[in-house]
C-alpha cells in the first residue's frame, strides 16, 4: 500500500471520528435538558416515585420482588432492576432517571452505527441511520419519559443481540451463540417487545450478511432450525407477557375493542407511523382510539401497504436492503399494532423506536441508489443527509421541551390531538390537586362531552372535585352514577361517606364506611373514620335520650324539638324527625321555618305532593328565602313543580 493511500485512508478515518463524536455532542446537546425535567403523573408514579422497592433501592429481597411479581402491570425484571441501582445511585432526583434513559439511547445509536458498519462494511451510510435513530422526535418518548426505561434499556440488549449474532455468523461457535442467547434473553427480561427480533435475524441473514442464498432452500431451513432456541425463548416469554397484563386487565377485551376495529386501526396505524416520520408535527403522549375508521382510509391504507410489499418483493434481489428494511418495520410492530388491545391508545411514539431502524435502513441504502447516476452526487447525499438531520435536530429539541412536566405535556397534547378526552382527564388530576377544583371540573366535564362512555375517571374525580369546593349534592349524585358501574371500588363508597358526613347523614356515612372496609380491610384511614363515625352516632343516641327526658318534664319545650328532629335526621331516620316536627307545628303553627324543614324532608324521601303542601305552607306563613328555595340541593325533587316555577316566575 503506497504512502499516499495509507495518507487518505488516514485522513478518513479521522473524520469519521470526528463525525462520530459530532453525533454524540449533537444527540447531548438536543436533549441535555431532560437533566432538569421532572417525573410525571402517568406511568411514573408507578414505576417509580410511588413505588415502595424503587425507593429502596437495589437489594437481594427487592430483585427476588420483582422476579416473582410485575411491576407497574408488567413483568420485566432487569427494567426494574436498574430503577432499584439508580435509586441506590442517585435517589429519587428525576433528573437522575432522565440522564440514565438519555445514556442508554446514546449507547443505542453509537452501538446501532457499530453493529451497521460491521456488517454492511459502509460507515456513512450506517452513521446516517444511527443519526436519524438518535435525534428523530418519534424517538423522544422513549428518552424523555421515565418509565420507558425499558424501552431504551430492551433496545441496549436488542443491538447487543444483533451485535453478538454478527460475531457468531461470522464464525459459527456454540459460545458465541450462547451470547446471542443471552443477551436475547436478557432484553426480554427488560420488556417482551424483542419477541420479533429472531425474525429480523433471519432478515439479516439475507442482506446484508448473505448467509441465505435464495436458490437453495435447504440453506434456509438450516437457518430457521439455527433460531430454534431464540423462538422458544420469545414464545415463552409472549405466553407469560400476556398473561400478566391480562391479569392487571391491560388486555381489552373485543367489545370494547371490536376485532374489525383493531385490524382497521392497524392498517391506518402503518401508515400514520410513516406520516409522522415524515411530518413529526402532531406527536402527543396519547392518540385516543378512534370511535370510527372511515372505509376509504382504511382501504387506502391498506393499498399502500400492499403496494409497497409487493414492491419490496419485486425488488428483492436487486435491492434487499429495500425488502430487509420494510419487513423490519412491518414486522417488529406487530406486537404492539394492537391486534391484542393494551391500553386506550390508537397507537404511541415509544412503539416506532425499534422499527423505524429498517425505514431508516431503506433511506440511508436507498438515496445514494436514485443518486447512482447524478452529478456531484457526493455533495447532493452529504447535503440532503445535513439538511435532513438538522430538521430533526431541531424538531425533537422543540418536542422535548413538552416534556417538562405533566402540566405542560398534557396541554400540548390537548393542543396536537382534537377531543383528547385522555389528556383533559390528566390535566384536570393536575389542577384539582394544585386546587384549582372549579377549572378541574370543567375539564372533567369536557371529557364526558367528548367520551361519553369514558366514565371511569372522570365520574369519580368529578365528584371529588366537587367535594373540594363544597358540592355536596352535587359530589354525591357524580360518585353514585360512578359506583352503578363500579361497586367494588373501596375508596368512591369512602368518599362518598365523607360527603354524607358533611350533611350530618351519619347513619348514611356510617353503611358507605362499612362497605368501603369490607372491600379494603388494609385501609388505616376507613377504620379510624368508621370507628369515629360510629363513636359519633353512640354520643348522639346519648344526646337524643338526654333531650327526650327533658321534653318527658317539658312537653311543650319547642327548643329540644327541634334539637331532637335535627338528631335524628343526623342518624337516618327522617319519619322520627318529622314527627317531632309535627309536635311542634301542633303548639306552634304559624313557625314558617318548620314548614320548610318538612318540605325539605319530604323532597329528600320524594314524597312530591307533601313537600310542596309544606313549602306552599312556609310561603305563606312568611318564608320569603328565595334564592334558598332556588338553589336547595334538599329541594331537588320537587325544582320542576308547577308550585315551584310559579313561585320562581313572580320571585
Amino acid at each position: 500500500m503506497s504512502n499516499g493511500m495509507i495518507k487518505q485512508l488516514t485522513s478518513i478515518n479521522k473524520l469519521k471520528t470526528v463525525v462520530t463524536f459530532l453525533l454524540i455532542i449533537t444527540t447531548l446537546v438536543v436533549y441535555y435538558r431532560v437533566g432538569t425535567f421532572d417525573f410525571i403523573t402517568f406511568d411514573d408514579n408507578i414505576y417509580v416515585y410511588e413505588e415502595l422497592h424503587v425507593k429502596e433501592g437495589l437489594s437481594f429481597q427487592n430483585v427476588l420482588w420483582c422476579l416473582k411479581h410485575p411491576h407497574a402491570n408488567n413483568w420485566h425484571p432487569i427494567t426494574s432492576i436498574s430503577l432499584f441501582l439508580n435509586s441506590s445511585l442517585f435517589g429519587m432526583n428525576p433528573g437522575s432517571y432522565h440522564f440514565v434513559n438519555l445514556a442508554f439511547h446514546l449507547a443505542n445509536s453509537l452501538l446501532l452505527l457499530l453493529v451497521l458498519t460491521l456488517m454492511t462494511g459502509n460507515y456513512w451510510r450506517s452513521i446516517f441511520v444511527a443519526a436519524l435513530f438518535a435525534l428523530h422526535p418519534l424517538h423522544v418518548e422513549s428518552v424523555a419519559w421515565v418509565s420507558e426505561r425499558k424501552d431504551v434499556l430492551s433496545a441496549f440488549f436488542w443491538i447487543l443481540t444483533m451485535l453478538s449474532y454478527w460475531w457468531y455468523a461470522s464464525c459459527p461457535r456454540i459460545g458465541r451463540y450462547i451470547l446471542v442467547v443471552l443477551f436475547l434473553v436478557l432484553g426480554l427480561l427488560a420488556k417482551p417487545m424483542l419477541v420479533t427480533l429472531p425474525f429480523v435475524l433471519l432478515l439479516l441473514d439475507y442482506w446484508p450478511l448473505s448467509r441465505i442464498n435464495p436458490n437453495k432452500l435447504s440453506q434456509a431451513k438450516f437457518l430457521i432450525l439455527e433460531k430454534l432456541p431464540l423462538f422458544v425463548s420469545v414464545t415463552i416469554f409472549s405466553v407469560v407477557t400476556f398473561f400478566v397484563q391480562n391479569n392487571s386487565h391491560m388486555v381489552k377485551s373485543t367489545m370494547a375493542f371490536p376485532l374489525n376495529a383493531r385490524i382497521a386501526n392497524a392498517i391506518v396505524s402503518y401508515m400514520a407511523y410513516l406520516r409522522d416520520m415524515l411530518c413529526p408535527l402532531y406527536l402527543s403522549i396519547f392518540y385516543p382510539f378512534p370511535d370510527n375508521i372511515p372505509i376509504l382510509q382504511t382501504v387506502l391504507a391498506g393499498f399502500l401497504l400492499l403496494s409497497i410489499t409487493l414492491l419490496a418483493l419485486w425488488f428483492l434481489k436487486k435491492f434487499p436492503y429495500f425488502a430487509v428494511g420494510w419487513f423490519w418495520y412491518l414486522g417488529t410492530l406487530i406486537p404492539v399494532i394492537g391486534i391484542i388491545q393494551v391500553g386506550l391508545q390508537a397507537k404511541a411514539d415509544r412503539y416506532t423506536y425499534i422499527p423505524l431502524i429498517g425505514i431508516f435502513i431503506i433511506f440511508a441504502w436507498g438515496i445514494p441508489e436514485i443518486l447512482t447516476n447524478v452529478r456531484y452526487k457526493l455533495k447532493i447525499i452529504a447535503t440532503v443527509a445535513s439538511v435532513l438531520l438538522i430538521i430533526c435536530a431541531v424538531s425533537t429539541w422543540f418536542q422535548i421541551s413538552y416534556w417538562k412536566n405533566s402540566k405542560d405535556l398534557y396541554t400540548h397534547a390537548i393542543k396536537a390531538i382534537d377531543d383528547n378526552y385522555w389528556a383533559y382527564n390528566q390535566l384536570a388530576h393536575i389542577l384539582l390537586k394544585e386546587g384549582h377544583a372549579d377549572e378541574a371540573i370543567k375539564y372533567y366535564q369536557t371529557v364526558l362531552k367528548v367520551k361519553p362512555n369514558y366514565t371511569t375517571d372522570a365520574l369519580y374525580n368529578i365528584g371529588v372535585a366537587f367535594l373540594s369546593i363544597g358540592k355536596i349534592d352535587e359530589a354525591i349524585k357524580h360518585l353514585k352514577i360512578w359506583l352503578h358501574d363500579n361497586p367494588y371500588h373501596a375508596n368512591a363508597h369512602f368518599i362518598i361517606g365523607i360527603a354524607l358526613l358533611k350533611q350530618n347523614h351519619v347513619d348514611e356515612a356510617i353503611n358507605q364506611f362499612s362497605v368501603a372496609r369490607k372491600l379494603n380491610p388494609q385501609d388505616e384511614q376507613t377504620k379510624v373514620l368508621l370507628q369515629n363515625t360510629l363513636l359519633i352516632k353512640t354520643k348522639m343516641e346519648a344526646k337524643i335520650r338526654i333531650l327526650e327526658d327533658q321534653l318527658v318534664k317539658n312537653t311543650r319545650n319547642l327548643d329540644v324539638m327541634y334539637k331532637l328532629a335535627n338528631l335524628y335526621l343526623s342518624i337516618g331516620q327522617s319519619d322520627k324527625a318529622i314527627s317531632y316536627l309535627n309536635r311542634a307545628l301542633s303548639i306552634k303553627p304559624e313557625n314558617p321555618d318548620v314548614y320548610y324543614n318538612l318540605a325539605c324532608i319530604y323532597s329528600r324521601q320524594n314524597n312530591v305532593d307533601e313537600s310542596v303542601n309544606n313549602l306552599q305552607q312556609a310561603v305563606q306563613k312568611g318564608f320569603h328565602n328565595w334564592e334558598l328555595i332556588r338553589r336547595d340541593p334538599d329541594l331537588a325533587n320537587i325544582r320542576n313543580t308547577a308550585f315551584i316555577n310559579e313561585l320562581m316566575k313572580y320571585n
